[in-house]
């Protein structure tokens, strides 16, 4: 935000946020006449995961449906709609939400070795499951080409191209390194067919004048540089990954701004 005081940033961030919701963060500002020229747009692949997308406790549905029906009456109406199952908040409860998980995993590749009866006696767990299955399921979980997340996508950089924004789109690092050692190499492709759905998704509209680029930092940074305290190998990082990845984001971001009057 400091590097460019000239050009007035806003960050609008939330934690493990995906693109549906950036997308109805988009038409919330258009509607009440906010008209960003240049944005930058975080793709974590884990916010696309069951982990996140599925879980009970989500708070996005909320927000989704106050940007949507934006006023008092619709905002105090919230809690009756959901209650009597009028909307729809959250897809699973936590029984079915930990089915999922297992499920998953129960058809992870052979080679990962994260069936029930593969588990090894006293490896290191974190809220019930080893760290092998909580990198598996955020980061190597297949993602749907149809993920309603994706088409977000699609329909968010449809949206800034037609209105002649700038945009740069960046996959988050994530702590590759470590998942290596929990998986082995045998994580790589799993992890390269979900960065090529975001990819694949972008691909069309990264001509040289249509003002949207693409960079993917998930392998950027070493080991190191991940907040390891977090439990198992995540994208949370250390001020050393913070500025590293600031390096190689600052000048893609004032090539976007020279486009701009």
């Amino acid at each position: 935000m400091q590097a460019f005081p000239d050009r007035n940033p806003v960050s609008i961030s939330k934690a493990a946020a995906n693109p549906e919701m950036y997308l109805g963060t988009w038409r919330y500002l258009r509607r009440y006449g906010a008209a960003p020229r240049t944005v930058v747009v975080q793709l974590n692949p884990r916010s696309l995961s069951s982990t996140l997308d599925y879980r009970p406790d989500s708070e996005f549905p909320r927000i989704q449906y106050e940007m949507y029906w934006d006023g008092m009456v619709s905002r105090a109406l919230y809690r009756p709609l959901a209650i009597f199952q009028a909307i729809q908040t959250q897809p699973l409860n936590q029984g079915g939400y930990a089915r999922l998980l297992r499920t998953e995993l129960d058809e992870a590749p052979s080679a990962l070795q994260l069936s029930a009866d593969r588990r090894a006696e006293g490896e290191a767990r974190w809220n019930g499951m080893t760290f092998r299955e909580h990198f598996y399921l955020r980061y190597g979980a297949p993602i749907s080409p149809k993920h309603p997340a994706l088409l977000a996508l699609t329909d968010l950089v449809e949206a800034l191209r037609s209105e002649g924004v700038s945009a740069l789109f960046y996959l988050t690092p994530v702590d590759v390194e470590r998942g290596r050692k929990e998986l082995g190499g045998d994580i790589d492709a799993l992890l390269d067919y979900n960065r090529r759905m975001f990819h694949d998704v972008l691909a069309p509209f990264l001509t040289r004048d249509s003002g949207i680029q693409f960079f993917d930092a998930s392998e950027l940074l070493p080991s190191a540089d991940f907040m390891h305290d977090y439990g198992p190998p995540n994208e949370h990082l250390y001020d050393s990954g913070l500025t590293r990845l600031f390096g190689e984001l600052q000048p893609r971001i004032e090539a976007l701004l020279a486009r701009v009057p």
